[in-house]
């Protein structure tokens, strides 16, 4: 019996008494890895989630306008960069995660329409779909975009022609076919010179949030998953409505609760509040002490497992900033590049697969850069498969039985389609104990699991798994999910950890 097949035996007779890590304590964040030649990016960077762990990051070639994407992993590997467009607009390019791949959405040049394109992980291009279908202008050319784990991707902006906010919701791998919505009218719609931002749940819901023009105050507004405009709330109201010309932020989490951050006026504090499902508005949470203010640019905000991160450029020192926690309970911002950003572009924040929490932001010296922290897990949207929680997973179906002239056993052909994996949460990785808790999820529902530990091969596992006994040093753990037709995940989710040897 290998290492792997032990350490699951093991763990089966004493599944009841495994303990989920859901939201296990945040480490130190690492040392900035920069990600593009120094002097290359301009406009600022994005950054999203990728399936099998870490994230892409995304950013605009100063020398021709071309946005580039390239994967980043949490122990400093990159990617080759990919060119995902030509021809953009000065403004940050944004990114999503999606089933396989990136969403990537950008502004472009010639006449400034909001445009959205799938970059798959093996670097290939996906069709360019105009969205906006009108100009953005140069005023508030940014792309604002949410993407969920079904590849569904919300995209909002403001029209220039009468400052209006509107919203498409559609598939990435079909793009836009019902008309934009318009979710404001006179005297509701957005500030000259801001940005809306956008946030989306693995439930189709999504909300937009804006600064509205007659009193700087911040609206938000619901989206149903089928589409229909839902309720529009002031959450800001005075003396906490919004200071100059900044841009709010806003997530929506999975049981349906809408969070939007901004940059209060009557203090400069960075602020958030919670816009319950049931209608109920939470209290004013200050993420940022006197000190750590933001700058006069947008708030980027991204759910974790019990609560949200939020990450600014502050004031002071324009250095990038990050505060998480949840309810009203936040840490003190951190400062996460130590060396001063660039003018107006604020930092992005994503939670990555792999347990870890990124922030990119463009360095003073024209250098995107994103930097980890570990111990830190996304909401986990997607639905836990069958088997979780220490019951058992259903067996797979029969096999089907095989045409004339093909393979005895096989399922039927028509399911060619592999599932995808994600490692939902996890200790971090830098282990306390000789021991680690890891959740997975599929994007099939019914999947089932197959894990690896370092060089061992691939053996069966649950949903919840618990490796016990684990040698001292480093580990990489493997996960695929296989469905009911016997398709196993050709990319593997991964994570890596450290068991630190014994003090002397």
């Amino acid at each position: 019996m290998d290492a792997l097949s032990r350490l699951l035996a093991r763990a089966a007779g004493t599944a009841a008494a495994c303990v989920l890590i859901a939201a296990p304590t945040a480490g130190a964040f690492g040392p900035g890895i920069d990600v593009s030649p120094a002097g290359s990016a301009n406009g600022g960077v994005g950054v999203a989630a990728r399936d099998g762990g870490g994230v892409v990051v995304a950013w605009r070639r100063a020398t021709d306008g071309a946005v580039l994407v390239r994967r980043a992993a949490v122990g400093g590997t990159l990617g080759d960069p990919v060119v995902a467009a030509t021809g953009s607009s000065a403004h940050r390019p944004v990114v999503g995660r999606v089933p396989g791949g990136t969403a990537v959405a950008w502004v472009r040049s010639s006449d400034d329409h909001l445009l959205v394109r799938r970059v798959a992980e093996d670097g290939s291009l996906g069709t360019t779909f105009d969205v906006s279908g009108e100009s953005l202008n140069s005023v508030n050319g940014q792309a604002a975009l949410a993407t969920n784990a079904s590849g569904r991707v919300a995209v909002a902006w403001r029209r220039p022609s009468d400052s209006a906010v509107r919203i498409r919701v559609f598939e990435i791998g079909s793009g836009p076919s019902a008309a934009a919505l318009d979710l404001s009218a006179a005297p509701d719609i957005a500030l000259y010179g801001t940005n809306v931002h956008v946030g989306l749940n693995d439930a189709g819901e999504a909300a937009v949030v804006w600064h509205r023009n007659t009193d700087c105050h911040i609206i938000v507004r619901r989206v149903t998953s089928a589409g229909a405009v839902g309720t529009q709330i002031d959450i800001s109201g005075e003396p906490d409505s919004a200071v100059g010309d900044t841009s709010p932020g806003v997530v929506v989490r999975p049981d349906g609760a809408v969070v939007a951050a901004w940059h209060r006026d009557s203090d400069h504090h960075a602020v958030s509040r919670r816009w319950n499902a049931n209608g109920a508005l939470d209290g004013f949470v200050d993420l940022s002490p006197a000190g750590d203010v933001p700058s006069m640019a947008d708030l980027a905000i991204i759910p974790t497992s019990d609560g949200e991160a939020v990450a600014w450029q502050r004031a002071s020192d324009s250095h990038a900033t990050v505060a998480f926690g949840g309810g009203t309970t936040f840490s003190a911002g951190t400062d996460v590049s130590l060396t001063s950003t660039a003018s107006g572009p604020p930092p992005a924040v994503a939670v990555s697969t792999d347990a870890a929490l990124a922030v990119a932001w463009l360095g003073s010296d024209g250098t995107a850069r994103v930097a980890f922290q570990s111990g830190v897990s996304g909401p986990g949207d997607s639905p836990p498969p069958p088997g979780d929680g220490g019951a058992p997973a259903p067996p797979p179906p029969p096999a089907a039985p095989a045409p004339p002239g093909g393979t005895p056993g096989r399922t039927p052909s028509s399911d060619r389609t592999a599932p995808g994996t994600r490692i939902a949460s996890g200790p971090g990785t830098r282990l306390r104990e000789r021991r680690a808790t890891f959740r997975f999820t599929a994007t099939e529902a019914g999947a089932r699991f197959e894990c690896a530990l370092d060089d061992d091969p691939f053996a069966a596992c649950s949903a919840t798994t618990t490796l016990r006994h684990l040698n001292r040093g480093a580990h990489v753990l493997r996960v695929r999910a296989v469905d009911a037709a016997g398709n196993r995940d050709r990319t593997p989710a991964r994570v890596r950890f450290v068991v630190p040897k014994r003090r002397r």
